[in-house]
């Protein structure tokens, strides 16, 4: 009776020998499975990186300096947390002023009208990052102003 369950006892060791094995490559396995997951994770998450620095390249039409992140943050942020007079977002908001911005710069530059020296300055303001916030709370109150600003200076 002793050596049937010493025996016994001894197949049980085994068998919890066998199944510690077992249970570490399960656990290899899973870490491995992770590490892929997070490995494909990353090269996505630096893809996407990659395309917005390039797309923010593109739009600045220079290289981004790591001097400039600061500021690049600071806009950002800005834009995130503002709400024009009807309620859009500043993204949305900024993009309609830029565009109307530019319909008024390219019809004004067909017509072979050279920009007056107000315009001038706000130009050189804008290069410089100074007095970009105008009086302005939107572009439909700022474009009287500087059509009538032209007129005066005819």
């Amino acid at each position: 009776m002793k050596k049937e369950h010493a025996n016994r006892f001894e197949q049980i060791e085994q068998r919890e020998v066998a199944a510690k094995i077992k249970i570490d490559a399960i656990r290899a396995e899973k870490r491995r499975l992770q590490n892929r997951e997070r490995e494909k994770e990353r090269k996505v998450r630096t893809k996407r990186l990659i395309e917005i620095g390039a797309v923010m390249e593109h739009v600045l039409g220079r290289p981004i300096e790591h001097g400039d992140l600061p500021a690049l943050q600071e806009a950002i942020e800005q834009l995130e947390h503002i709400k024009d007079e009807q309620g859009r977002d500043g993204w949305l908001s900024a993009s309609i002023f830029c565009k109307s911005s530019l319909e008024y710069i390219v019809k004004k530059s067909k017509s072979g009208e050279e920009p007056n020296s107000t315009t001038y300055a706000a130009m050189e303001d804008a290069e410089n990052g100074e007095n970009i916030f105008g009086p302005y709370d939107s572009v439909e109150e700022m474009m009287p102003a500087l059509e009538q600003d032209d007129e005066e200076n005819s």
